[in-house]
């Protein structure tokens, strides 16, 4: 009990040496002691330093795609208009956009969107126009900035584009002009169930199906080769070439309006063109039901002399079949469907006075 104190002085007497020793150390060792433990300096309220912002000596201004565009047409997305040939058709209503397609001559086409002011023209979007694979619309500009348009309504109905079909009934009874096929449905790409053969008959069951262009009727006929009865579609046939007529379809003056004309003039030179292996029909006047001067086979061509007379549905014009002397009228034909395909728009040279 006595050795209690000695034992808690020892301890204290060492702490006080060591303090001591430290104390009288060289400046080397004293640094070192102190800064054996690093700490970090005390956090303040200035922030840490970022990059200065750079204020611009000038002002960006948008480039502007509203400016300096007529008022547009009054189109309705939708209706099916005409397009002037000689047009681009872009991917974007843009003068930069990638080039799509270009319009040789008139074509048929839907409106499916518009207008939109850019590069100071007014562009429309059109579709169902048989551009490159994967590129079924696009967009091309309403006129010129002179004010010459390019686009204008076609008086067609909105839809496939058809005539006014012929004005038969359920029960009526219809004579084929010509060869005429007996399909298994309104289309021009469907089955063929049998030919009907010209001046046979056919007892009208349901219609009209307006596809493809095409007024379609569902008929009732004998097969081609036997006396069993079938049913089937047929095409009436256009205003200038029926394939089918009974006596009310033949004394029928239907008024059918006229679309927006080739532009041509007089000294242009044009050329037969079909695909459907029908002659076309050079005419005494402007009418489906004239004196036919002359059978025209594909590829003949022609100088215009004047025009456009509208009639049944058609813009006629009076031309000279180059290297002879026949003279009459033709039906331009209608978009998707002309019956001429144009050489030379432009007067380059004096022409053929009309006889």
């Amino acid at each position: 009990m006595r050795n209690r104190p000695l034992i808690l002085i020892l301890p204290l007497t060492l702490l006080i040496a060591v303090a001591l020793l430290i104390a009288s150390a060289p400046p080397s060792i004293a640094v070192l002691a102190q800064t054996a433990f690093p700490t970090l300096p005390v956090q303040t309220n200035t922030p840490f330093p970022t990059t200065p912002t750079i204020v611009p000596t000038f002002t960006l201004i948008p480039a502007s795609t509203n400016a300096g565009c007529p008022t547009p047409l009054n189109l309705t997305p939708g209706i099916m208009v005409v397009i002037t040939g000689g047009l681009n058709v872009r991917s974007a209503p843009s003068l930069s956009a990638p080039l799509i397609t270009y319009f040789s001559e008139e074509r048929l086409v839907r409106l499916i969107g518009g207008p939109v002011c850019a590069d100071a023209h007014n562009w429309w979007q059109i579709g169902d126009f048989g551009g490159q694979p994967g590129a079924n619309t696009g967009w091309l500009i309403e006129g010129s900035r002179d004010g010459r348009l390019y686009i204008a309504p076609a008086a067609v109905p909105v839809g496939d584009g058809c005539y006014p079909p012929l004005p038969l009934a359920v029960g009526d009874t219809l004579i084929a002009i010509n060869g005429v096929r007996l399909r298994n449905a309104p289309t021009q790409s469907s089955y063929t169930i049998t030919v009907v053969p010209v001046d046979a008959s056919m007892q009208v069951l349901e219609g009209p199906a307006c596809r493809d262009g095409i007024n379609w009727w569902r008929v009732s006929t004998a097969f081609q080769t036997s006396t069993v009865p079938v049913e089937g579609w047929i095409a009436e046939g256009f205003p200038e070439n029926y394939y089918v007529a009974d006596e009310q379809v033949i004394n029928a003056t239907l008024e059918i309006p006229c679309v927006v004309p080739l532009t041509l003039g007089p000294g242009s030179r044009i050329a037969v063109n079909y695909r459907d292996g029908v002659e076309r029909r050079l005419r005494a006047a402007p009418n489906v039901n004239a004196e036919i001067v002359l059978f025209m086979p594909d590829e003949i061509a022609m100088e215009v002399i004047s025009g456009p007379e509208c009639s049944g549905g058609y813009n006629w014009w009076y031309v000279r079949v180059l290297t002879t002397d026949y003279y009459g009228w033709i039906a331009e034909g209608r978009p998707g469907r002309y019956n001429i395909e144009v050489i030379t728009r432009y007067l380059l040279y004096t022409p053929t006075p009309a006889p």
